[in-house]
């Protein structure tokens, strides 16, 4: 027998056996399969690629989920290579309106994969799907999503994100210190007395709320059982909105990234 015999065959067992590895993974109930996991590489970007790389290969319905330690951050719903969902955990799910559908999923894929620490991610089968067509977004429109999600840092994520969803708003920055009003005239007074107020007392009263590596500063106030105040800033550059509850709550969990 030649040398290169042995080598093929052995080429071949381990396909055979990768093969195998796969059909029963797929075979298997959930609780089996989501225990098949692996860790994920340091920096978002390389878990990006790693989850990119996961989506491409995933045909059947299936949820990726991801873990820091004990605690779920995320799950992604795939199915014939697309994404049909991004969800964490304490946020509302994301919306099922394909308008922009790839920029909230970048959105938040980016925010997951930004982690601090240890994240790991397992597979299994999707519980139930519905009986009707779902939105979905594609690999190459998320990784073009993506793209341009990454240029962002995490406090213009958080901007975009508030001035979005806002009834009204005032922003400033670097470029443009005198803060720009816009959206409901009621709130036009009231927004820019709490601008003065907030950058003159340096947000001294937020200490408590300065996390993430930028450092990011600010309050979040309940106004009504409809509406949350947030003002937050990074450096030169701020944010006082009024929002409805949900997206006020989505905001704070954007900024304690920030």
């Amino acid at each position: 027998m030649r040398a290169g015999d042995s080598i093929a065959r052995t080429a071949n067992t381990t396909i055979a056996d990768r093969k195998a590895e796969l059909l029963a993974m797929l075979a298997s109930d959930t609780p089996q399969w989501r225990g098949v996991g692996r860790s994920l590489p340091k920096g978002a970007a390389a878990r990006l690629s790693v989850l990119a790389n996961e989506i491409d290969e995933t045909v059947l319905p299936r949820v990726l989920y991801l873990h820091a330690g004990p605690q779920e951050v995320g799950r992604i719903t795939v199915s014939h290579r697309h994404v049909i969902g991004v969800d964490q955990p304490g946020r509302p799910m994301t919306p099922p309106d394909p308008e922009g559908l790839a920029q909230r999923f970048a959105a938040r894929l980016g925010e997951i994969a930004a982690t601090r620490g240890d994240l790991a991610l397992t597979v299994g089968r999707r519980a139930a799907a519905p009986n009707h067509a779902e939105p979905s977004c594609s690999l190459a429109a998320l990784q073009t999503a993506l793209a341009a999600t990454t240029i962002q840092t995490g406090f213009d994520r958080l901007q975009d994100l508030v001035t979005a969803q806002a009834a009204a708003h005032l922003v400033w920055s670097e470029a443009s210190p005198q803060p720009q009003f816009s959206g409901a005239p009621d709130w036009t007074r009231t927004l820019h007395t709490l601008a003065e107020a907030y950058l003159s007392q340096g947000c001294r009263q937020s200490a408590d709320a300065r996390v993430g590596p930028l450092r990011t500063e600010g309050l979040a106030i309940p106004v009504s059982a409809q509406q949350i105040l947030v003002m937050a800033r990074l450096e030169r550059s701020g944010v006082i909105a009024v929002l409805p509850f949900a997206a006020g709550l989505e905001a704070i969990a954007v900024w304690q990234r920030c």
